[in-house]
């Protein structure tokens, strides 16, 4: 077995293996999410977002897959004058499945990642810690105005850390141990960072789902098995006294969080147009391009301002509103998809 295809099968076996264990800790993760909106949704964006791509991968790609796909690997081909190996193929696809995949904020800078990871192994001689510069970089530009103490400054400690402590030659999956020990102590810190953990007695949700995305590729490499292997367990303080309290602000304050808007578009105009005609229909902005596809996250008071603004310069397709509302106060969650024929009403 040549060394590229063997880099794709451990790159499979890992990514596998995070998904298995990320399921067993969702609501784990979804106990500690306060921001930027505590609805308890952090764990299954991610879970959400990581179980599409396995499936996204393992199945025939839809048209616009298949578009976004050859285009990129096409313009990689000729920018890096040579076929992709097999491992960078896989990268490749397991982001084109991120980036239809995607779920929330933290389903959004996961996507952001994957493409950071793609671009990494492009442009790496060997398959090492460098690549996570590429991820962190792709994770900061998800946001025009990145918050820190969240899931972002975990990926950009994990990047900053592992690289000062890299040896020459070494390869990714010597440094396992050493990154989750940097995402470990990233995360404990995040409250220092964020007011709001710190006032609810949690740390970031997204850095501790880093945290177990890390743990559960490690276990492939250790050949545990993510199904029993023993859980990584964090709780809120004082049995979730502070995010209670916090809540109940909300309620006596009677603020409405909106509604988390992600759609996908259709566009020939560029990425900072984009962000200039939506930006101020809502909060949380996330754009993820590629050849004149688009897919946004937003959250909004009134979610037919972002999507009204961007039927306008494209088609907008695969559109879903969630009320965050409802899910802060512990109700079902509502959900409503909608396609290209009933946009008309906003």
């Amino acid at each position: 077995m040549n060394e590229h295809k063997r880099n794709a099968n451990l790159l499979k076996g890992m990514f596998d293996s995070a998904v298995i264990f990320f399921q067993r800790h969702v609501e784990l993760v979804n106990a500690l999410n306060v921001f930027p909106v505590p609805d308890k949704d952090t764990g299954t964006n991610m879970y959400q977002t990581l179980m599409n791509m396995k499936v996204g991968i393992g199945r025939e790609q839809t048209d616009r897959e298949r578009k976004i796909y050859e285009e990129n690997r096409d313009e990689t081909v000729k920018r890096i004058q040579r076929n992709l190996s097999d491992v960078e193929d896989l990268s490749l696809r397991l982001w084109v499945a991120s980036f239809f995949a995607a779920k929330g904020n933290s389903g959004s800078i996961l996507a952001h990642v994957f493409k950071g990871v793609f671009e990494g192994l492009t442009e790496s001689q060997s398959v090492d810690v460098s690549i996570l510069v590429k991820a962190k970089e792709e994770a900061y530009s998800t946001f025009s105005d990145p918050v820190e103490g969240t899931m972002l400054t975990v990926l950009r400690d994990l990047a900053t850390e592992s690289v000062k402590r890299s040896v020459p030659g070494g390869v990714i999956c010597d440094s396992f141990s050493s990154m989750i020990e940097i995402a470990r102590i990233s995360t404990d810190s995040t409250p220092a960072l964020l007011p709001i953990l710190k006032e609810s007695g949690v740390v970031d949700s997204g850095g501790y789902g880093v945290e177990i995305i890390l743990r559960g590729m490690a276990l492939f490499l250790s050949r545990e098995d993510p199904e029993t292997a023993s859980l990584y367990l964090r709780f809120p303080d004082d049995k979730g006294e502070g995010i209670e309290r916090l809540i109940l602000q909300h309620q006596v304050t009677n603020e409405k969080y909106g509604y988390c808007t992600q759609f996908v578009l259709e566009s020939s105009v560029s990425e900072e147009l984009i962000e200039r005609k939506l930006g101020e229909s809502g909060e949380s902005l996330a754009i993820l391009g590629s050849h004149g596809v688009f897919r946004v996250h937003i959250h909004a008071k009134d979610p037919g301002k972002p999507i009204s603004a961007a039927v306008h310069i494209g088609v907008v397709s695969e559109v879903s509103i969630e009320d965050m509302e409802k899910k802060i106060v512990g109700k079902e969650e509502d959900t409503v998809s909608v396609n290209e024929k009933n946009l008309s009403n906003f």
